[in-house]
């Protein structure tokens, strides 16, 4: 239980004032849903339906999702666009665009899995509306613990998200 209040306090909690007052995603599935191995993955919704954060510069995007359905661990989905240009379709790869991170941790301890340039994929952002602070998009990508031998990799497929973003 402890890495769960460490990941809330360092990770979830600085999001925590939304530009959003719902406290709903915007329908009834989870923001952001993917395949992680073939196996289905929805984040669950700490912060209502904002799923990402914009700074004031709006040059860079950070979307997180968390899945803690898991009886003794979770798992969290981070998507990094470093040159946010708007709409369109954004490399994941290592020293790209964009980059992505599948982290897992249990009591144990954790695991990060990052894309890499060989281990790479696609995020493309449907929409950004700068007025109603709307986003949503698709993703896919595979992902490496880069220390391993051999690599220990993650597919994620049919990835989806839709919600909100703050400017901060």
């Amino acid at each position: 239980m402890r890495y769960r209040q460490l990941l809330v306090t360092h990770l979830l909690l600085p999001w925590a004032g939304a530009c959003s007052d719902s406290t709903q995603p915007l329908n009834s599935t989870s923001p952001i849903t993917a395949r992680v191995n073939g196996q289905a993955w929805a984040s669950t919704t700490p912060r209502g339906d904002t799923i990402a954060r914009v700074p004031v510069t709006l040059d860079t995007l950070d979307m997180l999702g968390l899945d803690s359905t898991g009886i003794s661990d979770f798992t969290v989905i981070h998507i990094r666009i470093r040159q946010l240009a708007g709409i369109g379709v954004y490399k994941l790869g290592f020293l790209d665009a964009a980059e992505a991170f599948y982290n897992v941790y249990t009591r144990t301890g954790s695991l990060q899995y990052v894309t890499t340039s060989i281990d790479t994929g696609v995020v493309s952002v449907d929409t950004l509306d700068m007025q109603t602070h709307r986003l949503s998009g698709t993703f896919h990508f595979v992902a490496a613990v880069p220390s391993t031998m051999p690599e220990q990799t993650v597919a994620i497929t049919n990835g989806h998200f839709a919600g909100l973003f703050e400017i901060k």
